[in-house]
């Protein structure tokens, strides 16, 4: 296995230069880039130091594999009680492209079937390049949860007085029998 001279910043990658016997892979997404994207567009984090990438990039005829692990902090909003919170990530990553010579013209039966399940699993190489950096943030914007918990006992807020119940539990139970719905105990259907 060949070492990829990029260490610490990923740069893209000229598939001809990957060798037949793979591409040891060690980069950081620094958290300056990452803060940059994260201005740009709604990532539903905020990076918390680099995210670490390790991995080995593969040529298989007409594709290239990535088969490693993303390892980092990041900072999420808990779903329940609004309070900002570290995760850890170490999950394991594996990635496909396509090369494409020319650029693709579907036939008439393509454009009648649309999409197929291989063209959304994999991604495509049209200029000889790969740029690594977008698939792994895509990769890590997959690891968010859809509601995110600082853990999974959190009480969350109260409804009534919108006070933390994990830190300040409060006794609003009397002033919620009075809310505006309590005429609705008493409905009879």
């Amino acid at each position: 296995m060949v070492r990829n001279p990029y260490l610490k910043e990923m740069k893209p990658i000229k598939v001809d230069t990957i060798p037949a016997e793979g591409l040891s892979i060690d980069f950081q997404l620094e958290p300056a880039w990452l803060k940059e994207i994260v201005q740009e567009r709604p990532l539903g984090f905020v990076p918390s130091g680099p995210v670490e990438v390790q991995g080995e990039l593969t040529k298989t005829g007409q594709g290239i594999l990535f088969r490693g692990r993303i390892r980092g902090k990041i900072r999420l909003q808990c779903s329940r009680c609004l309070e900002t919170f570290l995760k850890t990530l170490d999950e394991p990553v594996g990635l496909e492209w396509r090369l494409i010579s020319t650029p693709l013209k579907p036939s008439d039966k393509e454009k009648e079937a649309g999409l197929r399940i291989e063209d959304l699993e994999t991604g495509q190489i049209q200029d000889g390049v790969l740029d690594l950096s977008e698939n792994i943030l895509e990769e890590v914007i997959l690891t968010i949860p859809i509601q995110p918990l600082c853990r999974e006992a959190c009480l969350g807020l109260c409804p009534v007085c919108g006070e933390n119940k994990n830190t300040n539990p409060c006794r609003c139970k009397a002033k919620e029998e009075n809310g505006p719905f309590s005429v609705l105990k008493n409905l009879k259907v």
